[in-house]
């Protein structure tokens, strides 16, 4: 019988968290937000970053990344999305989302966080169990 066994599963819980003040220091634009609100979206990251796909490393970096992609995402929702196409004679503009372009490319963080998986995903680690 074989086990898929990830690193995160033989580490002990760590003490320290992502605190909504880390969130501000790398999007000074959200400042403004309350803590509470911070706090919201950092618990939502943190669903995402404590699967044990991240090395523990750099598990709180990726959910401080993610937790300020999703609130740049939700202070946007009003606006319908960046705008795709722009005319000037009788002015028209159009909001979405270009094909090519994933959700988390909507922003710097977003984009900062995929790199961190991209470079910090851990391969899982089969191990034989004769029992």
């Amino acid at each position: 019988m074989l086990y898929f066994l990830t690193y995160l599963q033989f580490e002990e819980k760590r003490n320290k968290m992502a605190l909504p003040q880390d969130v501000k220091d790398i999007a000074p634009e959200l400042n403004g937000e309350s803590d509470a609100r911070v706090q919201l979206f950092l618990d939502q990251a943190e669903m995402v970053c404590a699967n044990g796909m991240l090395e523990a490393s750099v598990a709180e970096k990726g959910q401080v990344l993610l937790a300020a992609h999703y609130l740049t995402l939700a202070n946007r929702a009003s606006s319908g999305g960046p705008i795709t196409s722009e005319k000037a004679g009788d002015l028209a503009v159009g909001y979405g989302t270009p094909a090519f372009m994933t959700r988390l490319d909507l922003t710097a963080y977003g984009s900062m966080f995929k790199q961190l998986c991209d470079a910090n995903i851990i391969n899982p680690t089969v191990i034989e169990y004769n029992g």
